[in-house]
């Protein structure tokens, strides 16, 4: 697995839900995180999901 994108790419997607579902227990709103998580979770590819987090931390 340590040289399969996909798996990789599959893999952080899992962690990310992982960590949403964390937050959510703790109290934060499901509709907002997963709102401004979607284009990460929806990510085709490695490189779209690192965009993502890069351009939903300068907003």
């Amino acid at each position: 697995m340590r040289n399969n994108k996909d798996a990789k790419l599959s893999e952080a997607k899992q962690r990310l839900e992982s960590k949403i579902v964390v937050f959510i227990n703790d109290g934060y709103d499901e509709q907002h995180l997963r709102q401004a998580l979607s284009s990460a979770t929806s990510s085709h590819s490695r490189e779209a999901f690192t965009r993502a987090f890069d351009m939903e931390s300068f907003k």
